[in-house]
């Protein structure tokens, strides 16, 4: 394996042994272990004393290894003489700037050899544990970004901001929930929109929702499914994008609807009856279904779908899947749509610890790719049984809500789920300061997560959500 220059080691270890300036940077970013053979020797020993004294040793380097110097049968000695002598004739004409400006390939390149060497010697024992610690070796040397060497935004420059700015004009991506896209509470990159709610209670609609919205934007959409089957998952989005019930054709069927003011505030609740002509019992299923698709190939093209079994799916395995998929597939996700985080593999000694983790660790991932993220969480036993779940009753770790950026919790009563009606409350946003609820109609057997959504009005009472008006066949002007 090839050294390092050894020109640029005896540059570095000249700053750290003679610059008060610029060796303090080279003591807090640079490790013994970068170095190597002589110079590691120098190195621990400046390291030490910068910890102690904070400045370089100076004239006192030459005392750091007067063990090794005095020493009449050390045969290192004259080496180490003759390293003195050189670092004490450079320090007078180094290129600091130069020298600074090499750190960050060096420690790079000292740090990656070292990954290497490690992921051998996991390799010798050839087992399948030795094989996934030598991945998770490579992937964590691999991704390690050098924020360090960012020097961040100068505010005598507001360029970055007023292009931030521009691109937040337009909204890349909606939740189709007219309250929640007016006050910018969707998904975005490099962040997190979390939607808490009980078991079975359609967290996996939500998702399949958003990412038929991402891709009909045309966004790449990821979608990583843990825990129900990628067939399953795959006919949801079918089912929602081409309405399809799953009963016989023909057959009229009732939908609350949703009066709404100027304003799309709820000014009351009714009920119409529709007819589908097109259903997974029909007949002609496959050929419809077949015509349909081709008729959308090319927007349909910007989903993928992929199973992992419960438990198996690790940060540094996700980042191996989403490389191979930019290189082979030439795939690169615009969203990242996980179904659910909380069984990844965890550790099962310590969950709540491995959970925020996790999540503090996906958050870093979607920074790191440019990638807006959209995940699921269970409400914990006493939010399933509320009537109006909150962002305290987040199963097992409270760090998760702490890391994401929105958080929208779904509640729905016997009633409410009778009618096709639910509530979604914001509990957190980075958006707004405030928070609100919104009611939504669905249709889980047509495969819609929302149809109409309006803000509750504070007379909004679940129990009365059983109270409708019988639209029959009126149309409502004010509907989605």
């Amino acid at each position: 394996m090839q050294r390092p220059h050894r020109s640029l080691q005896e540059d570095l270890i000249t700053l750290l042994c003679h610059s008060d300036e610029h060796g303090r940077l080279v003591a807090n970013l640079a490790l013994p272990e970068h170095f190597e053979g002589d110079y590691r020797v120098i190195a621990e020993r400046a390291l030490i004393y910068w910890q102690e004294y904070k400045r370089a040793p100076r004239a006192h380097t030459a005392n750091l290894i007067s063990d090794i110097l005095e020493e009449e049968h050390d045969r290192r000695a004259p080496t180490f003489r003759r390293l003195l002598m050189s670092m004490a004739e450079l320090q007078a004409s180094i290129n600091t700037t130069y020298v600074i400006n090499q750190l960050r390939l060096f420690k790079r390149l000292q740090e990656l050899k070292g990954a290497i060497l490690t992921a051998a010697d996991q390799l010798q024992s050839g087992t399948e544990f030795s094989l996934q610690q030598a991945q998770d070796v490579l992937n964590d040397i691999l991704h390690v970004r050098d924020v360090i060497f960012d020097p961040g935004l100068r505010l005598d420059d507001p360029t970055p901001l007023l292009h931030s700015m521009d691109e937040r004009g337009a909204a890349e991506f909606t939740t189709g929930v007219e309250a929640f896209d007016r006050a910018g509470i969707a998904p975005k990159r490099g962040s997190i929109m979390l939607l808490l709610a009980a078991t079975n209670k359609g967290k996996s609609w939500w998702l399949t929702h958003l990412g038929r919205r991402a891709m009909m934007y045309r966004k790449k959409v990821l979608h990583i499914t843990l825990e129900m089957r990628d067939i399953a998952v795959m006919q949801r989005y079918y089912q929602g994008l081409f309405v399809i019930p799953n009963y016989e054709s023909g057959k009229l069927i009732e939908q609350t609807t949703l009066h709404l003011d100027g304003d799309r505030d709820i000014v009351g609740i009714g009920v119409a009856r529709i007819e589908l002509d097109f259903s997974w019992a029909s007949e002609l299923m496959q050929l419809e279904l077949m015509s349909r698709v081709q008729e959308k190939a090319e927007l349909l093209k910007y989903i993928r779908i992929k199973q992992f079994p419960r438990g198996s799916l690790s940060l540094n395995g996700l980042r191996g899947y989403l490389d191979m998929m930019e290189s082979v597939e030439h795939f690169t996700p615009d969203m990242l749509i996980i179904d659910y985080p909380a069984i990844m593999k965890l550790d099962p000694n310590n969950l709540r610890i491995s959970m925020g983790a996790l999540y503090n660790d996906l958050a870093g991932l979607l920074v790191e790719r440019n990638m807006a993220g959209a995940f699921v969480h269970q409400l914990s036993r006493a939010g399933a049984d509320a009537r109006a779940g909150k962002l305290t009753h987040v199963a097992e770790d409270w760090s998760v809500v702490q890391t994401v950026d929105d958080v929208i919790v779904y509640s729905q009563t016997r009633g409410e789920a009778a009618r096709g009606l639910a509530r979604l409350g914001v509990d957190k946003a980075r958006s707004t300061a405030g928070k609100f609820n919104v009611l939504i109609t669905q249709s889980y057997r047509t495969g819609q997560f929302v149809l109409q959504s309006g803000r509750m009005p504070s007379s909004y009472s679940s129990e009365k959500a059983n109270i409708v008006e019988d639209d029959n066949d009126k149309e409502d002007e004010n509907s989605d």
